[in-house]
Protein backbone atom coordinates (compact mmCIF):
# COMPACT_ATOMS: atom_id res chain seq x y z
CA UNK A 1 0.00 0.00 0.00
CA UNK A 2 0.89 3.68 0.43
CA UNK A 3 2.20 3.44 3.98
CA UNK A 4 5.70 4.64 3.16
CA UNK A 5 4.75 7.34 0.68
CA UNK A 6 4.88 10.30 3.07
CA UNK A 7 8.11 11.24 4.77
CA UNK A 8 7.86 12.88 8.20
CA UNK A 9 9.15 16.40 8.44
CA UNK A 10 11.92 17.07 10.93
CA UNK A 11 10.25 19.49 13.38
CA UNK A 12 12.03 19.79 16.74
CA UNK A 13 9.83 20.40 19.78
CA UNK A 14 11.25 23.37 21.69
CA UNK A 15 9.53 24.04 24.99
CA UNK A 16 9.71 27.27 27.00
CA UNK A 17 11.22 27.45 30.47
CA UNK A 18 10.84 29.73 33.48
CA UNK A 19 13.37 30.89 36.03
CA UNK A 20 12.19 32.56 39.22
CA UNK A 21 14.36 34.95 41.19
CA UNK A 22 12.92 35.01 44.72
CA UNK A 23 13.16 38.55 46.07
CA UNK A 24 12.44 39.82 49.55
CA UNK A 25 11.02 43.34 49.58
CA UNK A 26 10.84 44.41 53.21
CA UNK A 27 9.33 41.35 54.89
CA UNK A 28 7.48 40.13 51.80
CA UNK A 29 8.68 37.56 49.27
CA UNK A 30 7.90 37.82 45.56
CA UNK A 31 9.28 36.48 42.28
CA UNK A 32 10.94 38.21 39.36
CA UNK A 33 10.30 35.62 36.65
CA UNK A 34 12.06 35.17 33.31
CA UNK A 35 10.12 33.15 30.75
CA UNK A 36 12.31 31.99 27.87
CA UNK A 37 11.26 30.48 24.55
CA UNK A 38 14.24 29.30 22.46
CA UNK A 39 13.93 28.80 18.72
CA UNK A 40 14.88 25.55 16.96
CA UNK A 41 18.57 26.57 17.08
CA UNK A 42 18.34 27.24 20.81
CA UNK A 43 18.58 31.02 20.40
CA UNK A 44 16.44 33.44 22.40
CA UNK A 45 18.02 36.74 21.46
CA UNK A 46 15.49 38.37 19.19
CA UNK A 47 12.77 39.87 21.41
CA UNK A 48 12.88 40.72 25.10
CA UNK A 49 9.64 41.82 26.73
CA UNK A 50 8.89 43.15 30.20
CA UNK A 51 5.51 43.11 31.97
CA UNK A 52 5.27 45.07 35.21
CA UNK A 53 1.58 44.72 36.14
CA UNK A 54 0.79 41.14 37.12
CA UNK A 55 -2.95 41.62 36.55
CA UNK A 56 -2.32 42.59 32.90
CA UNK A 57 -1.88 39.00 31.82
CA UNK A 58 -3.50 39.20 28.37
CA UNK A 59 -0.31 40.91 27.19
CA UNK A 60 1.87 38.09 28.54
CA UNK A 61 -0.25 35.41 26.82
CA UNK A 62 0.04 37.34 23.53
CA UNK A 63 3.82 37.72 23.92
CA UNK A 64 4.30 34.03 24.83
CA UNK A 65 2.41 33.11 21.66
CA UNK A 66 4.42 35.58 19.59
CA UNK A 67 7.86 34.38 20.68
CA UNK A 68 6.85 30.74 20.19
CA UNK A 69 5.82 31.48 16.60
CA UNK A 70 8.44 34.08 15.76
CA UNK A 71 11.87 32.75 16.48
CA UNK A 72 12.19 32.83 20.25
CA UNK A 73 12.52 35.46 22.93
CA UNK A 74 11.97 36.14 26.60
CA UNK A 75 9.54 37.87 28.95
CA UNK A 76 10.36 39.20 32.40
CA UNK A 77 7.36 39.60 34.70
CA UNK A 78 6.60 40.01 38.40
CA UNK A 79 4.71 37.52 40.59
CA UNK A 80 3.47 38.85 43.91
CA UNK A 81 -0.13 37.76 44.39
CA UNK A 82 -1.88 38.78 41.22
CA UNK A 83 -2.57 42.47 41.89
CA UNK A 84 -1.53 45.50 39.85
CA UNK A 85 0.34 47.11 42.75
CA UNK A 86 3.17 45.48 44.67
CA UNK A 87 2.21 45.22 48.34
CA UNK A 88 4.76 44.58 51.06
CA UNK A 89 5.29 45.08 54.77
CA UNK A 90 8.31 46.62 56.42
CA UNK A 91 8.75 47.30 60.14
CA UNK A 92 5.12 46.37 60.67
CA UNK A 93 3.77 48.87 58.12
CA UNK A 94 1.90 47.79 54.98
CA UNK A 95 3.04 49.58 51.81
CA UNK A 96 1.93 49.54 48.20
CA UNK A 97 3.59 50.81 45.04
CA UNK A 98 2.60 50.69 41.38
CA UNK A 99 5.67 48.88 39.92
CA UNK A 100 5.49 51.11 36.85
CA UNK A 101 6.09 54.13 39.09
CA UNK A 102 9.21 52.93 40.93
CA UNK A 103 12.06 53.79 38.57
CA UNK A 104 12.74 57.40 39.65
CA UNK A 105 12.65 59.23 42.98
CA UNK A 106 9.82 61.59 41.95
CA UNK A 107 7.83 58.50 40.98
CA UNK A 108 8.46 56.85 44.34
CA UNK A 109 7.68 60.02 46.29
CA UNK A 110 4.34 60.42 44.52
CA UNK A 111 3.27 56.76 44.46
CA UNK A 112 4.63 54.84 47.46
CA UNK A 113 1.75 54.62 49.94
CA UNK A 114 2.41 55.59 52.68
CA UNK A 115 5.60 57.40 51.71
CA UNK A 116 8.62 56.59 53.84
CA UNK A 117 12.23 57.21 52.85
CA UNK A 118 13.58 53.88 54.10
CA UNK A 119 10.80 51.91 52.42
CA UNK A 120 11.33 53.94 49.22
CA UNK A 121 15.04 53.00 49.24
CA UNK A 122 14.02 49.32 49.43
CA UNK A 123 11.67 49.74 46.46
CA UNK A 124 14.40 51.56 44.50
CA UNK A 125 16.67 48.55 45.10
CA UNK A 126 13.88 46.22 43.92
CA UNK A 127 13.46 48.36 40.78
CA UNK A 128 17.22 48.13 40.10
CA UNK A 129 17.05 44.34 40.45
CA UNK A 130 14.11 44.10 38.01
CA UNK A 131 16.11 46.17 35.48
CA UNK A 132 19.14 43.91 35.97
CA UNK A 133 17.13 40.72 35.46
CA UNK A 134 15.67 42.24 32.28
CA UNK A 135 19.18 43.34 31.21
CA UNK A 136 17.91 46.88 30.60
CA UNK A 137 21.43 48.14 29.86
CA UNK A 138 22.00 45.44 27.24
CA UNK A 139 18.76 46.00 25.33
CA UNK A 140 18.71 47.89 22.04
CA UNK A 141 15.03 48.63 22.67
CA UNK A 142 12.74 48.03 25.65
CA UNK A 143 9.51 46.20 24.74
CA UNK A 144 6.93 46.69 27.49
CA UNK A 145 3.61 44.85 27.78
CA UNK A 146 0.46 46.39 29.25
CA UNK A 147 -3.30 45.98 29.21
CA UNK A 148 -5.97 48.51 30.04
CA UNK A 149 -9.56 48.66 31.17
CA UNK A 150 -12.20 51.02 29.73
CA UNK A 151 -11.34 54.64 30.48
CA UNK A 152 -7.75 54.70 29.25
CA UNK A 153 -6.76 54.89 25.59
CA UNK A 154 -4.68 56.75 23.01
CA UNK A 155 -7.46 59.36 22.94
CA UNK A 156 -6.29 60.60 26.37
CA UNK A 157 -3.14 62.01 24.71
CA UNK A 158 -4.93 64.22 22.18
CA UNK A 159 -4.75 68.02 22.61
CA UNK A 160 -6.88 69.16 25.54
CA UNK A 161 -7.12 65.66 27.04
CA UNK A 162 -5.72 64.49 30.38
CA UNK A 163 -2.26 63.36 29.18
CA UNK A 164 -1.83 65.83 26.29
CA UNK A 165 1.36 67.28 27.80
CA UNK A 166 3.10 63.88 27.66
CA UNK A 167 2.55 63.41 23.91
CA UNK A 168 4.36 65.09 21.02
CA UNK A 169 2.29 63.23 18.40
CA UNK A 170 -0.81 61.03 18.38
CA UNK A 171 -2.29 58.94 15.60
CA UNK A 172 -5.76 57.42 15.89
CA UNK A 173 -6.29 54.91 13.09
CA UNK A 174 -9.28 52.92 11.86
CA UNK A 175 -7.89 49.40 12.33
CA UNK A 176 -8.28 49.06 16.09
CA UNK A 177 -10.09 50.49 19.08
CA UNK A 178 -8.05 53.39 20.57
CA UNK A 179 -7.44 51.20 23.65
CA UNK A 180 -5.12 49.10 21.46
CA UNK A 181 -2.12 51.33 20.79
CA UNK A 182 1.64 51.74 20.86
CA UNK A 183 3.25 54.18 23.28
CA UNK A 184 6.69 55.06 21.93
CA UNK A 185 9.45 57.03 23.62
CA UNK A 186 11.02 59.79 21.57
CA UNK A 187 14.39 59.77 19.82
CA UNK A 188 15.57 58.65 16.38
CA UNK A 189 14.50 55.01 16.85
CA UNK A 190 11.19 55.97 18.44
CA UNK A 191 10.38 58.50 15.73
CA UNK A 192 11.13 55.90 13.07
CA UNK A 193 8.99 53.21 14.75
CA UNK A 194 6.17 55.69 15.27
CA UNK A 195 6.24 56.63 11.58
CA UNK A 196 6.36 52.98 10.43
CA UNK A 197 3.51 51.85 12.70
CA UNK A 198 1.25 54.84 12.11
CA UNK A 199 1.97 54.45 8.39
CA UNK A 200 0.19 51.09 8.73
CA UNK A 201 -2.65 52.94 10.53
CA UNK A 202 -1.97 51.54 14.00
CA UNK A 203 -2.93 53.78 16.92
CA UNK A 204 0.19 55.27 18.48
CA UNK A 205 1.40 57.95 20.87
CA UNK A 206 4.88 59.46 20.65
CA UNK A 207 6.09 60.56 24.07
CA UNK A 208 7.44 64.06 24.58
CA UNK A 209 11.26 63.93 24.69
CA UNK A 210 12.72 63.94 28.20
CA UNK A 211 15.93 65.69 27.21
CA UNK A 212 14.50 68.84 25.69
CA UNK A 213 14.37 72.46 26.82
CA UNK A 214 11.07 73.13 28.64
CA UNK A 215 10.01 69.48 28.30
CA UNK A 216 6.42 68.97 29.43
CA UNK A 217 6.98 65.27 30.16
CA UNK A 218 5.81 64.27 33.65
CA UNK A 219 8.46 62.33 35.61
CA UNK A 220 6.04 59.75 36.99
CA UNK A 221 8.69 57.08 37.66
CA UNK A 222 7.43 54.88 34.83
CA UNK A 223 9.68 52.65 32.75
CA UNK A 224 8.95 54.81 29.68
CA UNK A 225 10.27 57.90 31.51
CA UNK A 226 13.26 55.97 32.90
CA UNK A 227 14.06 54.73 29.37
CA UNK A 228 13.80 58.27 27.98
CA UNK A 229 16.03 59.53 30.80
CA UNK A 230 18.65 56.96 29.75
CA UNK A 231 18.34 57.55 25.97
CA UNK A 232 16.95 54.02 25.56
CA UNK A 233 14.35 53.32 22.86
CA UNK A 234 11.11 52.06 24.40
CA UNK A 235 7.77 50.83 23.07
CA UNK A 236 4.80 49.82 25.18
CA UNK A 237 2.25 47.67 23.38
CA UNK A 238 -0.98 48.57 25.15
CA UNK A 239 -4.22 46.67 24.54
CA UNK A 240 -7.64 46.06 26.03
CA UNK A 241 -7.61 43.28 28.60
CA UNK A 242 -9.33 40.02 27.76
CA UNK A 243 -12.64 39.51 29.50
CA UNK A 244 -13.97 36.29 28.15
CA UNK A 245 -12.80 33.14 26.50
CA UNK A 246 -13.13 34.06 22.83
CA UNK A 247 -9.49 35.15 22.61
CA UNK A 248 -10.14 38.32 20.62
CA UNK A 249 -8.13 40.56 22.94
CA UNK A 250 -5.14 38.21 22.88
CA UNK A 251 -5.26 38.06 19.08
CA UNK A 252 -5.55 41.87 18.81
CA UNK A 253 -2.48 42.32 21.00
CA UNK A 254 -0.69 39.55 19.10
CA UNK A 255 -1.30 41.43 15.83
CA UNK A 256 0.16 44.61 17.35
CA UNK A 257 3.18 42.71 18.71
CA UNK A 258 3.70 40.92 15.39
CA UNK A 259 3.89 44.16 13.41
CA UNK A 260 6.02 45.88 16.06
CA UNK A 261 8.57 43.06 16.17
CA UNK A 262 8.80 42.96 12.37
CA UNK A 263 9.84 46.64 12.46
CA UNK A 264 12.22 46.02 15.40
CA UNK A 265 13.90 43.13 13.54
CA UNK A 266 14.32 45.35 10.47
CA UNK A 267 15.84 48.15 12.59
CA UNK A 268 18.15 46.05 14.72
CA UNK A 269 18.95 43.22 12.33
CA UNK A 270 18.94 39.54 13.15
CA UNK A 271 20.28 40.13 16.64
CA UNK A 272 17.02 41.84 17.54
CA UNK A 273 16.85 43.72 20.80
CA UNK A 274 19.15 41.61 22.96
CA UNK A 275 22.51 39.92 22.91
CA UNK A 276 22.64 36.30 21.89
CA UNK A 277 23.26 33.94 24.82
Amino acid sequence: GMAGAWACVSDPVVLPSEVNLAYQLGDTWMNITTYTQPNAEGQTGLYSFINLHQNENTSVVAAKTLIYQKGGGSIVFLQHGGTRDVEFTYNGVAYSIDPNRMFTWPGLEANLIPYDEEAAALVAEFARTVLEVYDFDGQSIVLALHNNSPGYSALDYLPGEVYAEDASAVHIGDLFNPRDFFFVSNGAAGQSLYNCLTGQDFNAVLQVPYHAPNSTLTDDGSLSVYAALNFKPYVNTEAAAACCSEGTAVVNQLILLDHLTTQVAAMYGESGNTHRP
